[in-house]
């Protein structure tokens, strides 16, 4: 599997602009969740399967369509 270097570095293969370290998270993590639900989505499965063992995941799961 290929493997790409993302980072703010202009060799790397995904480059970036860089970001303040306050706002680093939000743009690491929100393409990762979107990445996440496009894949469920076209498998049929569920992006959130870690917290239906427990309450109150488990009740209020059931009533969310994704």
């Amino acid at each position: 599997m290929p493997v790409f270097l993302c980072a703010a570095d202009k060799a790397a293969d995904l480059p970036f602009v860089p970001v303040p370290d306050l706002i680093r998270p939000l743009v690491a993590i929100v393409p990762f969740q979107r990445l996440v639900s496009l894949v469920a989505a076209r498998t049929g499965a569920s992006p959130d399967l870690t917290h239906l063992e427990a309450e109150p995941w488990t009740s209020a799961i059931r009533s969310v369509k994704l």
